[in-house]
């Protein structure tokens, strides 16, 4: 459980991380990745690597911040990969809003589907989720 305001975490290449924080969201930071909690601003910093969100808050909402990217979520089981030049992000349950380059008004990404942002491909693609792709893990970009 995270009680501490700001917190940075990095994890090696074979290491899960899970988090709890008090509000009772779960949280899991995949392998080589980094980062930042900010309980106050209710802000999760992914500076590089994979973050899932494996439990929602009741009731509550919060923002990741990944590169130029916003993602709202409220209530919503996903995961997310960030390396940049590309975002990478699958829901399971709820939906999520991304903002940032290519998006600038904001793009919806509901249960179900997989976002991906390449920025120096100028490319975005929204689809369904594969069935046997559901439980894998969100594929590292290329």
């Amino acid at each position: 459980v995270v009680t501490r305001d700001e917190v940075t975490l990095t994890t090696e290449a074979d290491q899960h991380l899970p988090l709890e924080f008090s509000e009772g969201g779960a949280f899991e930071v995949g392998p080589e990745s980094r980062v930042t909690m900010r309980a106050a601003a209710r802000t999760l910093v992914l500076d590089r690597g994979r973050l899932a969100v494996t439990r929602p808050a009741t009731n509550a909402s919060f923002t990741v911040q990944a590169g130029p990217y916003r993602i709202q979520v409220a209530g919503a089981r996903f995961v997310m990969d960030w390396r940049e030049p590309q975002l990478n992000a699958a829901t399971e349950d709820g939906s999520i809003v991304v903002r940032g380059p290519l998006v600038e008004q904001g793009l919806v990404v509901p249960r179900g589907q997989r976002l991906l942002i390449d920025v120096r491909q100028a490319r975005v693609n929204l689809g369904p989720v594969a069935k046997e792709a559901a439980a894998a893990p969100v594929p590292e970009p290329t």
